[in-house]
């Protein structure tokens, strides 16, 4: 009976920790690419060796008249505001395969990557800025600045003691960033 009885607690605590991996992957993969959470679990004491080289796609974009909507409105306004400008963002590069590195205020850099240069990719962050160009009009509160670049990108963590990133880092964001 003793036997049967830490069997089961085994059984029972197994299954509840499975469940919380599912729940806490399900959630990371929120934040960075589903692919990239288990290179991050299983070298979580290298986090600085956690990176890649490839050939990527870069769309970064920045909304109109920002800096004004942050004078008028309050900070809890201007992020419900900002929550609604995302959502119009968002899908198009979620559609098309990509995924949003970075958010700062207004502005976000969504990431699609190959290991060598690809047509897919390209097409894919062009028809996702194309849409998000569109969803932007509709938007119709922020006009939005969109630039784009294409070529060789390392995928890797950034950081150091207690806050690590995983982003694109390169020319290729850069220049997305200064073509917006």
């Amino acid at each position: 009976a003793v036997a049967m009885s830490l069997m089961l607690a085994f059984i029972t605590q197994h299954v509840e920790l499975k469940h919380q991996y599912n729940a806490l992957h399900g959630t990371l993969g929120m934040f960075v690419p589903r692919s990239v959470i288990e290179r991050l679990v299983n070298n979580a004491e290298r986090l600085a060796w956690v990176g890649d080289t490839a050939f990527g796609a870069c769309v970064a974009t920045d909304g109109e008249r920002y800096t004004a909507l942050a004078d008028q409105l309050s900070p809890l306004e201007l992020s419900r505001f900002l929550n609604r400008y995302f959502q119009t963002l968002f899908p198009p590069v979620a559609n098309r395969q990509g995924w949003i590195s970075d958010v700062v205020g207004d502005s976000m850099l969504a990431v699609w990557a190959d290991a060598r240069p690809s047509a897919r990719v390209r097409a894919q962050a062009c028809q996702a800025a194309l849409e998000m160009s569109t969803a932007s009009e509709r938007f119709n509160e922020m006009p939005t600045r969109i630039g784009i670049d294409f070529g060789p990108i390392a995928l890797t963590t950034l950081g150091a003691g207690t806050h690590w990133e995983y982003r694109p880092v390169g020319a290729v964001p850069n220049t997305a960033n200064r073509l917006q």
